[in-house]
């Protein structure tokens, strides 16, 4: 499975469906090529080398002050350092405030098992952001989805003021202990 066969199969029933989808193209990935795919995407907030396309998607990021510039390029450094690769994320239409809380609001809960009594550690994690929140408060939802293994699947959805579902997450962590 491929992008073009998760595009090719919109519209999707829900939310569940396509990133079903998108969770299958992505493992179909042959090793080589997740490193293909992220060697052509410049980083978050990084003004250097950037072609057109890329200046465009993040106009709102690039029109950040210094400060939120270089907690940016923090956040991108830890990133790398902890998965081996680039943060990708579309940043078409958000600003340099929206990529770096929302990520962190989805990975901040602690998971649903630890409520039994179950420690763990990520061992993959997606992030889906889709909407700039609406002023006012974030409702937040987390559950398990799966535990067995040795491993367990957590969701998180964040939601604005307006009912508008603005982030979510998956992540799949390997059960410790």
């Amino acid at each position: 499975m491929t992008s073009a066969s998760v595009a090719s199969g919109r519209p999707y029933a829900s939310a569940e469906e396509l990133l079903a989808s998108s969770d299958a193209a992505t493992a179909g990935l042959a090793p080589g090529d997740l490193g293909q795919a992220l060697a052509g995407h410049p980083r978050i907030g990084d003004r250097r080398g950037t072609d057109e396309r890329s200046r465009r998607e993040q106009a709102g990021v690039l029109a950040a002050d210094q400060a939120t510039i270089q907690a940016l390029a923090d956040g991108n450094e830890e990133y790398e350092r902890r998965f081996g690769h680039i943060y990708l994320v579309c940043a078409t239409g958000r600003n340099a405030a929206d990529l770096l809380a929302l990520p962190l609001i989805v990975d901040a809960a602690p998971p649903a098992v630890l409520e039994l009594g179950i420690a763990s550690t990520t061992v993959e994690l997606t992030v889906h952001l889709r909407a700039r929140p609406a002023p006012g408060w974030l409702a937040c939802r987390t559950w398990t989805s799966y535990v067995g293994g040795g491993y367990h699947e957590e969701d998180f959805e964040v939601w604005d003021s307006a009912g508008t579902l603005v982030a979510q997450s998956r992540q799949l962590a390997l059960i410790l202990g």
